[in-house]
């Protein structure tokens, strides 16, 4: 090329990379270009298999340098997941990296602390189940979620952080409710409400812990009874105004 000899990736290509899965290939040419590497990093949320879907549109692309084992082509597959009438789903849908192990050396207060060390490091979500073992002996299993780019650091400090030699690692797919935050006032004051729906209808909520406890303690109430306003003022569709924390 004009820079003259490069590897495979080349250095740009590499650093678009960092975070994401790849897997090598012996093709003897580049076959993901700088370009190719930041729209998939940039626009693509998950990687892995082709998911279950209805196709909708299928496309192909072209490019000029074809070398052995077949032509230079790039395929599109444009389709949605299957749900509803009209092919669509009333969830939403992603796919993270769950990472499992059985830890039966270890304290409860080091299981703790590797479980908030996970969570800080930016795990979706983390939690210990104790079981028992073999030869009856009581144990955890610690299970973590987290996007597919920050799998190599949650595998790294699952090893420093916990006394397994060995952790079980699959892609799992998720569906989730859509999802909003409404600020709803109260006579203790403003506290956020994490609502779920499906086809505009409200299925489930919850007020923020953090707004209840925090409020509670300032009027000397009962952290529930903070709670079961917040749940009120909602069907109430009492909305605060602003971003005040109240």
């Amino acid at each position: 090329c004009a820079h003259g000899r490069l590897p495979v990736p080349t250095p740009a290509t590499s650093y678009l990379l960092e975070g994401f899965p790849v897997r090598g290939i012996d093709a003897g040419r580049e076959l993901t270009t700088p370009t190719g590497a930041a729209l998939l990093t940039t626009l693509g949320a998950s990687f892995g298999a082709m998911p279950l879907m209805n196709v909708e549109r299928v496309g192909y692309g072209a490019g000029d340098a074809d070398g052995e084992g077949g032509p230079n082509l790039l395929r599109v597959v444009l389709g949605s997941v299957p749900g509803t009438a009209d092919g669509g789903s009333p969830y939403e849908t992603d796919a993270v990296t769950r990472f499992e192990a059985n830890i039966d050396d270890a304290t409860p207060e080091i299981c703790a602390g590797a479980l908030e060390r996970l969570l800080e490091a930016g795990a979706l979500d983390a939690w210990l189940t104790p079981i028992v073992m073999k030869k009856g002996r009581a144990a955890w299993t610690l299970n973590v979620l987290c996007d597919d780019r920050d799998a190599g650091v949650m595998a790294d400090m699952i090893f420093s952080e916990t006394t397994t030699f060995g952790v079980r690692v699959e892609r799992v797919k998720r569906l989730k409710v859509r999802r909003e935050v409404i600020r709803v006032k109260t006579r203790y004051g403003t506290v956020a409400v994490k609502v779920g729906t499906k086809d505009g209808k409200a299925l489930t909520a919850s007020p923020e812990y953090e707004d209840c406890r925090r409020l509670a303690a300032r009027h000397e109430a009962a952290v529930r009874d903070v709670y079961d306003a917040a749940k009120a003022a909602l069907r109430q569709g009492a909305r605060a105004k602003g971003k005040g924390q109240g």
